[in-house]
């Protein structure tokens, strides 16, 4: 008598057991989907004649719902939750799709009450799926803070470009920043220029007490020096320049 081997039964058992794995992992993956911060989403992006249209969610994580405000999402259109979506976003998801390679951008979204988002999209799934995975941030706060603290420096810079004085930024080594155009138009030097072009325009036996009373100023002194200056024509006039730590 040959002993028999139930295959059925085996089969049956490692069967079991890869969908226990499958289980398993799928509980580890939804978990992490439910948990991570960030916004994610998976799309499919429709085409048209080529272009990018719109696209569909397929999947979203509770972050999205929060940075977004679309709810529910799942199983709808883009255009269809916000029919003023601008192009950019189709465009861009788009791209994702054609080149089959990953991409970062920064980008509003004036229907999403007016929001920045920073962007990160790959391919997802088998090629010709036109499917999209997107993990992206809500920026919308840092955004605006950098858009006006823009504003606030561009506003600097036109009242102090109407001023009689020279105005000038520099780093704690000397490093300039900004020059206002009096400086420029007194010395003929372009307003973005290095430290050591700008020490240039100094008169030479200048130099060296100037230099030192900006290392006594880095210590705590306040920086008031009497110079002379080159202007473009070559002749010298002399100036009293102050400044201040900011």
């Amino acid at each position: 008598h040959v002993p028999s081997i139930d295959t059925g039964d085996s089969a049956s058992v490692e069967l079991r057991h890869a969908m226990e794995a499958l289980r398993v992992s799928e509980d580890r993956y939804r978990r992490l989907f439910e948990s991570i911060d960030q916004g994610f989403c998976l799309i499919e992006v429709m085409f048209e004649d080529a272009r990018a249209v719109d696209y569909r969610f397929l999947e979203v994580n509770p972050a999205f719902e929060r940075y977004t405000g679309l709810t529910p999402a799942v199983g709808k259109r883009m255009r269809e939750l916000a029919p003023t979506h601008e192009e950019h976003w189709f465009g861009f998801y788009g791209d994702v799709v054609r080149t089959g390679q990953p991409a970062d951008t920064i980008l509003p979204a004036r229907a999403l009450d007016d929001r920045w988002y920073q962007v990160h999209a790959f391919p997802f799934g088998a090629r010709g799926s036109n499917r999209v995975a997107v993990l992206f941030e809500d920026i919308s706060s840092r955004r605006r803070a950098e858009l006006a603290l823009r504003e606030s420096e561009e506003l600097f810079r036109r009242i102090a470009n109407v001023a009689p004085s020279m105005l000038w930024t520099a780093t704690a080594n000397g490093e300039t920043t900004w020059l206002s155009e009096r400086w420029s138009d007194y010395t003929g030097q372009p307003e973005h220029i290095s430290r050591e072009q700008r020490n240039r325009a100094i008169h030479p036996d200048d130099r060296e007490p100037t230099a030192e009373a900006w290392r006594r100023a880095m210590k705590g002194e306040e920086f008031e020096v009497e110079l002379r200056l080159r202007r473009h024509d070559g002749a010298y006039r002399w100036f009293l320049v102050r400044a201040n730590p900011a």
